[in-house]
């Protein structure tokens, strides 16, 4: 199994994973397989498509993986990841068996102690609503553009935004994946 992205949640008391997978069936048919759960306890999995060329499977496990780090996950390969994990945490000899098949009973690393708090993020403008650009769309490609400015409005939680993306639906981001426009 190739684990493609990992999404790590700290939100409070959690301290859960979201994994999705692109598995290789048979010659260039790919099952797309989400598997979750709280570190250190077995993890579940789903099927989520099965039989899908090698582009459609990676854009489906990327709209999947996209709708977990719209919410309260983060990607661990994120320059803005401020967890514990790495993806040498998913090593194919340890967390998943080769062959496309979750070891049975899969259980996620053991959580390690957290680092220092991180800063406190700079404060918003005091407007309602202010301008923001696109730093990385990746994952939200099919709503936001890079370097494009969108309306935006806080949000109650600090590392997060409401944005206005192209369908002027209002859309609940990282603040990392943005910069307030002066």
């Amino acid at each position: 199994m190739k684990v493609n992205r990992v999404a790590h949640c700290t939100e409070g008391n959690s301290d859960k994973v979201y994994i999705v997978s692109c598995v290789e069936k048979n010659t260039g048919e790919f099952d797309v397989v989400a598997t979750w759960g709280r570190r250190g306890r077995n993890l579940q999995s789903q099927t989520k498509a099965k039989g899908l060329g090698s582009t459609l499977a990676n854009r489906q496990a990327e709209d999947i993986f996209w709708t977990k780090t719209s919410k309260k996950y983060v990607d661990i390969e994120s320059p803005s990841y401020r967890g514990n994990l790495s993806m040498d945490d998913f090593w194919l000899g340890g967390f998943l068996e080769k062959g496309g098949t979750p070891a049975a009973p899969v259980a996620a690393p053991a959580p390690i102690p957290e680092p220092e708090p991180e800063a406190i993020p700079e404060p918003l403008p005091v407007s309602k609503d202010f301008e923001v650009e696109c730093l990385n769309a990746l994952g939200m490609g099919e709503r936001f553009d890079e370097g494009v400015t969108y309306m935006a409005e806080p949000h109650k939680e600090a590392e997060m935004l409401w944005v206005w993306d192209i369908n002027a639906e209002k859309v609940e981001c990282f603040r990392e994946r943005f910069k307030v426009v002066a």
